[in-house]
């Protein structure tokens, strides 16, 4: 199915904001975002008007659209609640994954750990390239989950929460080449323990690594938030 100009921008401008491309506060130029499409502006601005909608954009008259900025409140109570939800979705994945589902798991973590080893072959060179390929390796990780999880409403609502946490997800500079890599190791063993208690339907185990691994998260996200409201004030 050929997908329509506005939901190619739609999407791209949703996939900016998962991975945390977009920084909270900065301004949505609709002549940028089209030549990165390769479109008019007309599907960049409904895009852009479809995110409003979602809480994700703000548009301020005579000032254009902005990335929404998530309070501490929200950043706390978001992560609460995807706390929850993650939880939920594993314990479900744990009856309905298939052999197909199960394999995608076990791929995300060998091709993390690769992505692991060729950075520390490298000389820990290029820490933001490493961020942006773990990323893309953790959101296909967590997606299994749910959609093994067969709950489409659950499915959307983890999907659009993984889409704001990319807006507190950024380290703003408070975190070294080394602080960095070793988040990344501690994610790969979290999501390697995980697979092997979905393999043997381990239920406590798999509520008690998914609270602690997006607890995790959440601790690391949240700790930023204040910086963030301080350097982007409209």
């Amino acid at each position: 199915m050929i997908k329509s100009h506005k939901q190619r921008a739609y999407q791209h401008l949703r996939r900016k904001l998962q991975t945390g491309s977009l920084l909270p506060g900065t301004r949505l130029s609709e002549v940028e975002l089209a030549k990165e499409v390769g479109i008019s502006r007309t599907p960049i601005r409904e895009a852009i008007g479809l995110l409003e909608s979602e809480g994700l954009v703000r548009q301020i008259p005579r000032f254009g659209a902005f990335v929404y900025k998530p309070s501490a409140k929200e950043c706390r109570d978001l992560w609460d609640l995807r706390q929850t939800l993650e939880v939920h979705a594993a314990l479900r994945a744990m009856e309905r994954m298939t052999p197909s589902q199960f394999r995608i798991l076990g791929k995300c973590c060998d091709l993390h750990m690769a992505e692991l080893r060729k950075f520390k072959m490298s000389g820990y060179a290029d820490i933001e390239q490493l961020d942006a390929n773990l990323t893309d390796l953790d959101l296909k990780f967590h997606s299994t989950i749910v959609q093994a999880a067969d709950n489409s409403w659950l499915s959307k609502i983890v999907s659009d929460h993984h889409v704001i946490s990319g807006l507190m997800s950024i380290r703003w500079g408070g975190w070294d080449v080394m602080e960095s890599y070793e988040s990344h190791i501690r994610v790969w063993l979290d999501h390697s323990r995980l697979v092997r208690a979905i393999k043997r339907k381990d239920e406590a185990t798999i509520r008690a690594i998914m609270a602690v691994h997006i607890g995790n998260n959440a601790r690391f996200c949240v700790e930023d938030v204040p910086l963030v409201q301080d350097q982007f004030d409209l």
